[in-house]
């Protein structure tokens, strides 16, 4: 049975080899021919990839200055805070006084060691205990 099918096979390669030949002979034909009439089609397109490459590389230019933009506006508030500050710390002694007032009603809690250690261990070896200064 199998050297039945196998023989058909072999026969039905034979007979399909002339067709096939025919068949690849019609579609190069059809592809050179679709190439050149579309080869004016073709070439608006590298002229698109370069186009889009431009404005992608537009865009991350615009993309870095709002970077920029919004990293100079946190070191503007930095310095507003720094010269604020300043300010305060150059008052006079009576605004000076009146601010110490208002700043020591609050409680303020500091993370100090529980025992002083000769040698520094790490943070997580340390024993950590609560010390309220006020």
């Amino acid at each position: 049975m199998s050297a039945a099918l196998s023989l058909a096979r072999r026969s039905a390669r034979q007979v399909a080899r002339p067709f096939k030949a025919i068949l690849k002979a019609c579609l190069r034909y059809l592809i050179r021919r679709l190439s050149t009439r579309f080869a004016a089609d073709i070439l608006p397109l590298e002229e698109l990839e370069k186009r889009v490459a431009e404005i992608a590389a537009r865009q991350d230019r615009q993309e870095g200055f709002h970077w920029d933009h919004a990293a100079l506006a946190r070191r503007l508030a930095a310095l507003e805070d720094h010269l604020d500050k300043l300010l305060q710390h150059s008052a006079a002694p009576e605004e000076r006084a009146a601010t110490d007032e208002t700043s020591g009603a609050l409680p303020v809690i500091r993370f100090a060691p529980e025992e002083p250690a000769p040698m520094s261990p790490l943070a997580h070896e340390r024993q950590y205990r609560w010390d309220r200064a006020g």
